[in-house]
């Protein structure tokens, strides 16, 4: 894989639940860069992302994903899931955190309607002066074609987000 992005979309969404990038992947690239910064909310917020197919967001129970939680005060934590919407705990941002959080997601194969959607991500947050990392590797198991990605949260509230899309040259 070649390490230059080509910038594709953004979309930034202010005291919204969820925000939907939409028509950013296509066949030009086989590997997207997914970045989102200035994660912020009023609430304890777990973002999750699900894909968007010419249907709209794939809700199905389809996705599988795995969490490693490396945190500066010296435990590790780690969390799956199986059979659900969302690719799940890319971050945790605390309520009212001095700092939001930001992630850097690898997609891999979206808008291949013959292959699975994998992802690769890693984000890091802070909550009363500890600093908390986040390792999470995704699938979503069915073969369809997906143009783009949604972030949600797990739960009650809004925030505030951008985020940016790159095609990997």
């Amino acid at each position: 894989m070649a390490g230059n992005l080509e910038f594709i979309k953004s979309e930034t969404g202010t005291s919204v639940s969820s925000l939907e990038v939409t028509d950013c992947f296509s066949d030009k690239y086989d590997v997207y860069q997914v970045i989102m910064t200035d994660f912020v909310n009023t609430v304890n917020l777990n973002p999750n992302y699900q894909l968007i197919n010419s249907s709209g967001v794939v809700t199905t129970n389809t996705y599988d994903w795995a969490t490693l939680i490396p945190e500066s005060v010296g435990t590790f934590g780690e969390v799956r899931n199986t059979n659900v919407n969302y690719i799940g705990l890319i971050g945790v941002v605390y309520a009212n955190a001095t700092l939001g959080i930001g992630t850097f997601t690898s997609v891999f194969n979206p808008y291949d309607s013959s292959s699975y959607t994998f992802f690769n991500s890693q984000a890091s947050s802070t909550y009363n002066g500890n600093t908390y990392g986040y390792k999470v590797i995704g699938v979503e198991k069915t073969a369809q074609q997906i143009t783009g990605i949604n972030l949600t949260n797990r739960g009650n509230g809004t925030f505030s987000a951008t985020v940016n899309v790159y095609g990997v040259k």
